[in-house]
């Protein structure tokens, strides 16, 4: 790590250990990059926060795209990041989400430092209202269609469709990937075909999880880290499903697991 973080190193009982890894840790920590940034003295705060503030950053593009925690930017009217070869390098503010506490920031020049290998998959949901009911069904799959998941919102006359990987859709207008949606329902339920549709809305989440490619599991942490005594969950770690609501909560299951195994009382929550 950068120089001005001498003395902060993490103690070598909880340091993790490369060979326990099935991915390349030296590299993957070498996304990890140093960040300062200067507030002005006059900024709202620059008294709670110090006007010179020290933190981290990680690259989440190969082209100098890095995600960091936002009280470190915020105000600041000059960021620079360093690399663990202390190179440094100026970044820019280019947004920060308050919900969630992140920030994003791209360096103004080349990083030359790895990034994940992820992209993204869209999910399509298309919501649809009739004028009667149609089915009956709190869900169904649909079998070897364009539409693969229906639910049931609201009696029988309200149905939500979705669609993952939905790359073909997003080049359709919303009409077409509705009437895409009410050819696909009438092969299931004829009861479509005396139904008028009231309403109609179309969903594009085009970043919705990232795409399940070959090698990308690897990528993903498992639910013990290297500090002893910490399990992690989310839909972002190894849960053996994409990083959906489902795959969050095969986490959960997996992290008690491991939790339980520690104390000495291994309990299975997961059939597969």
């Amino acid at each position: 790590m950068a120089a001005f973080f001498a003395g902060y190193e993490v103690d070598e009982e909880f340091q993790p250990v490369p060979r326990l890894f099935d991915f390349d840790l030296d590299e993957r920590l070498s996304s990890v990059v140093a960040l300062e940034a200067w507030i002005p003295e006059d900024a709202f705060s620059a008294r709670a926060m110090r006007t010179h503030r020290v933190g981290n950053a990680i690259v989440i593009g190969a082209e100098g795209l890095m995600l960091t925690i936002s009280y470190l930017i915020t105000e600041a009217e000059a960021v620079v990041v360093s690399t663990n070869d202390g190179v440094r390098i100026p970044a820019h503010v280019l947004g920060v989400d308050q919900a969630t506490g992140f920030a994003l920031i791209h360096a103004l020049e080349p990083l030359g430092l790895p990034a994940p290998k992820l992209d993204h998959s869209p999910i399509t949901g298309v919501h649809l209202w009739f004028d009667r009911e149609i089915t009956t069904l709190p869900h169904a799959t649909l079998l070897d269609r364009t539409m693969q998941w229906m639910f049931n919102k609201d009696g029988g006359k309200y149905l939500q469709l979705v669609v993952s990987a939905s790359r073909d859709l997003t080049p359709l207008t919303r009409n077409e990937i509705v009437e895409i949606a009410i050819g696909d329902l009438r092969l299931y339920f004829p009861r479509v075909k005396e139904a008028t549709l009231v309403k109609s809305h179309v969903v594009k989440e085009q970043r919705a999880t990232f795409s399940a490619a070959p090698e990308t599991e690897q990528l993903r942490p498992g639910t013990e880290a290297a500090i002893p005594h910490l399990f992690m969950a989310g839909d972002w770690t190894r849960t053996g499903w994409p990083a959906t609501m489902e795959g969050a909560v095969r986490s959960g299951y997996l992290a008690a697991e491991g939790v339980l195994k520690k104390a000495g009382s291994s309990q299975k929550f997961l059939l597969a």
